[in-house]
């Protein structure tokens, strides 16, 4: 069994307060990934925000929190799932601990309300359909190129867009499938977009956070503090 925040928060082969990474290229977007007790947040501005922010606990880690509006943090999307008492409303993004190596099963979220913050303490309820699920393999040996190479890395997915009858096939299923590539010692090094084409998902955008670059972690910038579900 290995713990997934080995996989999730940089700890070895990246010093988080030394370095972070960014998609290569000048003015590439920057990743920067902190812990704060059971909160893992990850940056996508050297202001100190957009992020989103995960959740955990001994048995799963749950993802809450995403922005709406880049430029201003007192807006936000955060989940209320009733689907389980812990996690604060967050929806399962994977298990704390997984068998190594291989496939684990699937973590099926029923309940995915969600809270879209257009102020601290003033949002609107929706949610994405109907259920969500999750399911994490690996780890594997992947060479993401830019300056961080062939690494170790756990295979996240994520779908979501739940369907009673999708095109083409005529079955329940998701309409996208988001994968998430994190690598122990770095922390998350790519995301990818899926959507279902023709009956078959199909890559539509990737952010590759393959490339080390000077310069330590901003201090986080969350105005409205997380709220309880």
């Amino acid at each position: 069994m290995i713990d997934i925040l080995e996989y999730m928060v940089p700890k070895q082969a990246l010093n988080p307060a030394a370095f972070h990474l960014a998609v290569a290229g000048a003015g590439g977007q920057p990743l920067f990934t902190i812990q704060e007790g059971n909160v893992i947040c990850d940056m996508k501005g050297a202001g100190g925000f957009p992020w989103d922010i995960n959740t955990f606990d001994e048995e799963f880690i749950y993802q809450s929190i995403t922005e709406v509006d880049w430029e201003t943090p007192t807006t936000f999307k955060m989940f209320a799932s009733t689907s389980r008492t812990t996690g604060n409303g967050g929806i399962v993004w994977a298990p704390r601990f997984v068998n190594r190596p291989g496939f684990n099963p699937p973590i099926v979220t029923a309940d995915s309300t969600y809270r879209t913050y257009s102020a601290c303490g003033t949002y609107t309820t929706s949610n994405l359909g109907g259920p969500v699920m999750t399911q994490v393999e690996g780890p594997y040996s992947i060479n993401f190129g830019g300056t961080i190479g062939q690494q170790s890395a756990l295979i996240q997915k994520y779908f979501w867009g739940w369907k009673a009858s999708l095109p083409m096939i005529q079955q329940p299923g998701y309409l996208n499938m988001e994968v998430n590539y994190y690598v122990i010692g770095l922390g998350h090094v790519q995301w990818e977009l899926h959507t279902l084409v023709n009956g078959l998902y199909t890559l539509q955008q990737t952010s590759a956070f393959n490339t080390k670059v000077s310069g330590g972690a901003p201090g986080l910038v969350f105005p409205c503090g997380i709220p309880t579900i």
